[in-house]
């Protein structure tokens, strides 16, 4: 998004994206990487990166881009300007490691949660699966080795409104869409609303082995064949803007673990499931006392009792010591 909201606008074809400009500032950031070496020690790392698209970047031309002097809209014109960003920034910004540049991400999802911000943005779920059409079909055009999916499901719940949910959002984007997908994406979470088990709902369960099983079986009629899941995001959306509390962690730890052991009993269809966490978040400080609660680091000070403004694990560092000495073959016992 934000070398989008950089770039120059094609002095030939008004509201497309310079395909120069953007050869130009790729070279700029492969530079930039190739001289700092200490990366690129990390770079066995990116064997499952992904980079997902925001719906900063939709084309409905309520956002100038460009540098101040030189602002200008993406055209519409059926999405194919917005794929030609696309697929221009993963030709010119990446390399293969090393000196040749970052290592292209392995998998790239469209937007992120586009559906549930349709009416915002003044599109349709319709034109949105269209779009996924349009940039994908050109991202792999111009980097074949790239894996493009969506549509980074935020809060499926088919059963809705007696299935309504499920024919005007997992169903249409599969119609529309799925021949053109390498994976679909999805967000998983419980949600304990305003810290009350009363009224908390939980997907972990029953209601995440129904959300895949829907997707597979459709799948299956539609393509032949189960597409592999990106689970872009799992856990629980606990509640932010509260002071730090370990409790808090427990929620997030709680469903880490219990969704991802009904993942693992996917193996074959799951490429990839990252459960939600950030680092500090340091981004997101309204105060004090207000903090993003998705996070593996805090200041001492946050928690009741201690002081200090050293970063200090938060509680949820637990789930990766509980899962890190798992190791070994999987097999069936009977």
């Amino acid at each position: 998004p934000w070398y989008l909201s950089q770039c120059l606008e094609d002095p030939e074809k008004a509201g497309w994206p310079s395909v120069a400009h953007l050869q130009a500032k790729g070279a700029e950031v492969i530079h930039d990487y190739k001289n700092n070496s200490a990366a690129h020690r990390y770079e066995s790392r990116r064997g499952s990166y992904m980079v997902g698209g925001q719906e900063s970047m939709y084309p409905n031309q309520t956002r100038l881009i460009g540098p101040d002097g030189a602002k200008w809209y993406l055209a519409k014109e059926g999405y194919e300007p917005l794929a030609e960003y696309y697929a221009n920034y993963f030709k010119y910004f990446y390399g293969s490691g090393g000196e040749s540049g970052m290592p292209q991400p392995t998998f790239v999802e469209v937007m992120n949660e586009p559906f549930v911000k349709s009416s915002d943005l003044g599109t349709t779920n319709y034109n949105l699966s269209h779009m996924h059409n349009v940039v994908a079909r050109r991202i792999k055009e111009l980097n074949p080795q790239i894996k493009v999916g969506g549509y980074s499901a935020a809060h499926p719940a088919y059963e809705a409104a007696d299935f309504k949910h499920w024919e005007t959002n997992w169903k249409l984007f599969m119609d529309v869409a799925g021949d053109n997908m390498d994976f679909f994406a999805l967000h998983l979470y419980d949600n304990y609303k305003d810290n009350n088990p009363a009224t908390a709902q939980y997907r972990a369960g029953s209601n995440v082995e129904a959300i895949l099983d829907m997707l597979e079986h459709y799948g299956t009629l539609k393509f032949g064949y189960v597409k592999p899941f990106c689970i872009s995001e799992y856990g629980c959306l606990v509640d932010g803007g509260d002071p730090y509390t370990r409790e808090r962690d427990w929620n997030n730890i709680r469903s880490f673990s219990t969704i991802q052991m009904q993942l693992l009993e996917r193996p074959d269809v799951i490429a990839q499931a990252l459960p939600f966490l950030l680092l500090k978040a340091s981004w997101w400080e309204p105060d004090e006392e207000n903090r993003y609660p998705h996070r593996l680091f805090r200041q001492k000070k946050e928690l009741d009792g201690e002081t200090g403004e050293e970063w200090v694990y938060t509680e949820v560092v637990k789930f990766f010591q509980l899962w890190s000495q798992v190791r070994g073959t999987r097999v069936d016992s009977k």
